[in-house]
């Protein structure tokens, strides 16, 4: 009888059942703040072409993108012009001057010595060949009327008060060597004047006007005081001895009286009785000098 066989029966390992991780719940991102802000990454939300934009670089808050695109809104069929760089025409660069204001021509700049400038310092200010070539270079380099008038305005200014300052310095140095002349004359300071006032009385013939002319130009610079005070000295010699005397009020007194009895005084021509009243006025001048300030 054969014996049957018996397999050894292996049983299987247990297997443990796989379980899941648990992962938490990823919060979505908060680009756009409660307050309105933008917050970082928020342009990650955006089309690819969009997000390295440099111009979006700029914006902090939701109302400053919504502020930009109403204002380019509005800029839409506005006289808009794109401001030329580097690599720009000069036919684009002629558009942007015009659009600014720059006249049509070199000729159509208005350049006009501003109100109230002293007449005596505008041909030296705003010569006509120097207006004609700020007219050029500010054409050239696309300045505005406006701007161009607002230039002129203000060089004349700045020229003013350099002016002033330096005649201002002028009147000063000219007050000191005076005093100079006066110190260095003593007692005779007064005669020596009145002969240089003699010299100029001989110089200019008895013409009223040429001597105002020449006085006022002339009449308070020290070098002219010493040269004319050096000629009156010899226009006085060989004369009376009180020929070269400072004359005294009643000295003046007896040219008025003289003047004065003269018939054309009363009864020439407008002309020849306006010309003695004007040596009247001169000689009560010198009659009674006002008061010297100091």
């Amino acid at each position: 009888m054969v014996e049957p066989v018996v397999e050894s029966v292996v049983a299987a390992p247990a297997v443990e059942p796989v379980v899941s991780p648990v992962v938490a719940p990823v919060e979505p991102a908060i680009h756009f703040g409660s307050d309105g802000a933008l917050n970082e990454g928020w342009r990650g939300t955006l089309e690819e072409e969009l997000r390295e934009d440099k111009s979006l670089l700029s914006f902090k808050t939701v109302g400053d993108l919504a502020k930009s695109f109403v204002n380019t809104k509005k800029m839409v069929g506005a006289n808009v012009i794109a401001i030329p760089g580097d690599t720009s025409t000069e036919g684009e660069w002629q558009e942007y001057h015009k659009a600014g204001g720059r006249p049509e021509t070199i000729e159509d700049y208005d350049l006009k010595t501003p109100e109230g400038f002293p007449e005596e310092l505008a041909s030296k200010i705003f010569p006509e060949d120097r207006v004609t070539k700020w007219k050029e270079r500010f054409f050239k380099g696309g300045v505005s009327q406006k701007a161009a008038t607002e230039f002129i305005n203000e060089f004349a200014q700045d020229m003013l008060v350099d002016y002033k300052a330096m005649e201002q310095a002028e009147e000063t140095a000219k007050a000191e060597l005076v005093s100079g002349l006066s110190i260095e004359w003593g007692a005779a300071f007064e005669q020596k004047k009145h002969l240089g006032n003699m010299a100029i009385v001989e110089g200019t013939a008895g013409d009223d006007e040429f001597k105002a002319r020449l006085t006022e130009k002339f009449g308070n610079d020290p070098d002219f005081i010493r040269f004319s005070a050096n000629l009156g000295k010899k226009f006085a010699e060989g004369k009376p001895p009180g020929f070269a005397a400072i004359p005294t009020p009643n000295d003046y007194q007896d040219q008025i009286d003289t003047l004065m009895a003269d018939p054309l005084y009363t009864k020439g021509t407008q002309p020849q009785r306006l010309k003695i009243a004007e040596k009247l006025v001169a000689l009560r001048k010198l009659q009674k000098p006002e008061p010297a300030t100091t």
